[in-house]
């Protein structure tokens, strides 16, 4: 609509110029080199814009064959970017496809042809890694690292690489490298956490921790946990220094974090004993043992109280055990202690509901019947029963890792064996052949 009625305007100016014109004709004259020239005045304007025409065609022409070079550049460069993109294209359909060998000439192709484009070094590094060809790979990973724009996808790469290759050292640096360009990140938050457990860095780790939580990578209670098992951890390597009182306020906080962590509380009691401060650890013990009963909890228990016969030591195991009555722990604590004083009708007492649940008992609870059968009634025949029944039941509690089953003597926060965190828990290590109790067992039970 505009534009109608711009020419229209145009096309009245043009008419009135024309009657103008005509009602006012005029002649112009001038001299030059001699010659006198004559002409109309509307004759004069229609040569100046004819050479004004001419003058701008000149000028246009001019212009357009100085940016001729220039235009051509841009053609030869759009080409070759469309050729480019037609090897990422392919690139990327070779990944698809798991075909390595041609996703790595495509992205070659790409890399060549785009100029080191960000994607191109992308597809290349995991065309390479496709191929198995792991140098190629570290050396995209490395020039994606000095781009600002891929930098923290080339720290992951490089980052995984250290840890394939073992260099612990150089993954620390990497993913420390990363948190400071993504510090909420997953990977880089669990790898430094994993880097710095393998590493003995427990407050670091606990810092972390912090970090993760702050993320939502895990939860409150979580990191409440893993900060106890770091504490008890770093308590524990100074237990025997002159450190001692720090192991204790390190243990004891541990320990309030995380009242089901059995190892805070046995170190933390451990301590305490060692302080002098004996009734704090029997308060300890307690507290710990009406939740999550163990041999060592018993121990010293028995140290803190210091019984002075084997009668006293059986009724202050039955004081620990009222915390935890029904659990196998309590029961062969006490049945323990009462055959050490003699108590074999205690030691039945403790000892029978064990025997008639209607599967093998656990090896303890056979020996310790073989004992009192051995004791009391000078029966070798029972006791060896009880024996060859122990040697078909599981075997004893101990610290195994839940990831690789590995046994240890003594609790830590990480696996000898395959490195994992918090993976020792107190428990079976393996089923023996299971059953029904044998009904001689029972009988002479």
């Amino acid at each position: 609509m505009w534009g109608a009625i711009r020419f229209l305007i145009s096309l009245i100016l043009a008419v009135w110029l024309a009657v103008w014109l005509a009602e006012n004709p005029g002649w112009m004259q001038f001299e030059w080199l001699g010659y006198r020239v004559e002409m109309p005045f509307a004759l004069m304007l229609v040569l100046v814009f004819l050479l004004g025409a001419v003058m701008a065609v000149l000028y246009r022409s001019w212009v357009g064959l100085r940016h001729v070079p220039s235009l051509l550049n841009r053609q030869r460069r759009e080409r070759r970017m469309h050729r480019g993109y037609e090897a990422l294209n392919q690139c990327m359909v070779a990944l698809a496809a798991g075909d390595g060998g041609r996703a790595a000439n495509m992205a070659r192709r790409a890399d060549e042809l785009l100029d080191e484009a960000p994607v191109t070094l992308l597809l290349a590094a995991q065309a390479a890694q496709l191929r198995g060809d792991k140098e190629s790979a570290g050396r995209y990973y490395q020039r994606m690292a000095e781009i600002p724009e891929l930098e923290f996808l080339g720290l992951r790469g490089l980052f995984e690489r250290a840890m394939e290759a073992g260099q612990r050292d150089r993954a620390l640096s990497l993913a420390e490298r990363a948190r400071r360009l993504r510090p909420r990140a997953e990977w880089v938050l669990k790898g430094l956490f994993d880097l710095q457990v393998a590493a003995g860095q427990w407050e670091r780790a606990q810092a972390t921790v912090s970090e993760m939580a702050q993320a939502g990578l895990i939860g409150r209670d979580e990191a409440q946990h893993r900060k106890a098992v770091l504490l008890t951890q770093a308590a524990s390597g100074t237990e025997e220094s002159t450190a001692a009182p720090t192991a204790l306020k390190t243990v004891s906080e541990a320990a309030d974090m995380d009242a089901n962590l059995v190892p805070a509380a046995i170190g933390k009691a451990r301590l305490l004993i060692e302080s002098g401060k004996g009734r704090k650890a029997v308060g300890v013990i307690e507290r710990a043992w009406a939740h999550t009963p163990n041999p060592m909890l018993a121990e010293l228990y028995l140290t803190a109280r210091s019984p002075s016969n084997p009668l006293a030591r059986f009724k202050a195991l039955q004081g620990l055990a009222k915390r935890n009555p029904e659990h196998i722990e309590s029961r062969v604590a006490v049945a323990r202690a009462a055959l050490d004083a003699k108590l074999w009708g205690e030691v039945r007492r403790y000892l029978d509901p064990l025997t008639k649940t209607g599967e093998v008992p656990p090896g303890r609870v056979c020996r310790l019947l073989a004992e009192l059968e051995e004791q009391e009634n000078g029966d070798a025949d029972k006791a060896r029963h009880w024996l060859s029944v122990a040697a078909i039941s599981d075997p004893d509690p101990a610290w195994v890792c839940g990831k690789c089953g590995h046994l240890r003597g003594e609790w830590a926060a990480t696996c000898d064996s395959c490195g994992s965190f918090d993976s020792l828990t107190w428990a079976v290590p393996g089923h023996a052949a299971g059953g029904q109790t044998p009904p001689a067992a029972a009988g002479s039970a």
